[in-house]
């Protein structure tokens, strides 16, 4: 059963700056993180609870899943070197 995505205002903002490709690529990935997890280069971050990347080329996006509900909460968007600055 596929997951639900939801995506916030910082999230939404920070992909519609990026360039059409990476958008797409995005997409692509979020896409595939909803039907299957294990099909997309994700990992936990240390130091935050709950809070996973999803590396998509040389950009990366910041999730929180919850297992209880099923759902993807997609925190932020951007370049490698920036993404995990708060």
């Amino acid at each position: 059963m596929p997951w639900l995505l939801e995506l916030s205002a910082t999230a939404r903002k920070a992909i519609a700056d990026l360039p059409r490709d990476a958008r797409r690529e995005i997409g692509r990935a979020l896409e595939r993180l909803r039907q299957d997890p294990r099909s997309v280069d994700l990992k936990k971050l240390r130091g935050r609870q709950g809070e996973w990347r999803l590396r998509v080329g040389e950009y990366r996006v910041e999730l929180h899943l919850d297992n209880q509900t099923g759902t993807i909460h997609v925190l932020d968007a951007g370049q490698r070197g920036s993404a995990y600055r708060d």
